[in-house]
């Protein structure tokens, strides 16, 4: 919009408007607007760490070892600018051979229900991996989660690799 309305030739006015954010394609690694540093960690009775040392090929998170008993996530989040596929490839590990009982990745859009990664099996072998896709919107919050229901003295680690979101 412009105020005034009308104006006369050598009179000033003012523009006013909003520009979309412009969409161009995907973004791969964790660089750019998806380095780690744009990204939020958050324990929920958890003392996991998300190590970005390998950023931006990859980054690593663990679960929780707290020793409480109690269920507890080491997450990763970030509003997503753009609406297309968040996608990754996953690699599971854990030293415990039934590991994959107790600790485990998944994810949230906007803190809905957790998704436990496709391809990853509760109760499987305690070395996996696979390759995610997740559909976003604009605005959406994604939280990625290694999740622990114990927080035994053993983490879970999953690796992301290959990442690639909408920019």
């Amino acid at each position: 919009s412009a105020s005034p309305a009308a104006i006369c030739l050598g009179s000033s006015t003012t523009i006013t408007g909003a520009a979309n954010t412009l969409c161009a394609g995907n973004i791969t690694n964790f660089a750019g607007i998806y380095a780690p540093a744009n990204w939020t960690n958050i324990n929920n009775n958890s003392n996991g760490v998300v190590n970005a040392a390998g950023a931006p090929a990859n980054i690593i998170m663990n679960s929780g070892t707290n020793n409480g008993g109690l269920p507890g996530s080491t997450n990763f989040s970030k509003s997503m600018t753009c609406s297309g596929n968040m996608t990754f490839n996953w690699s599971y590990t854990h030293a415990d051979a039934f590991g994959s009982i107790f600790d485990y990745p998944r994810y949230t859009i906007n803190g809905g229900a957790p998704v436990t990664f496709s391809g990853f099996i509760i109760g499987g072998s305690n070395i996996q991996s696979g390759t995610q896709t997740i559909p976003v919107n604009t605005g959406d919050n994604v939280e990625l989660q290694m999740y622990t229901i114990d927080n035994d003295a053993i983490s879970g680690f999953i690796t992301l690799t290959n990442f690639s979101a909408p920019d």
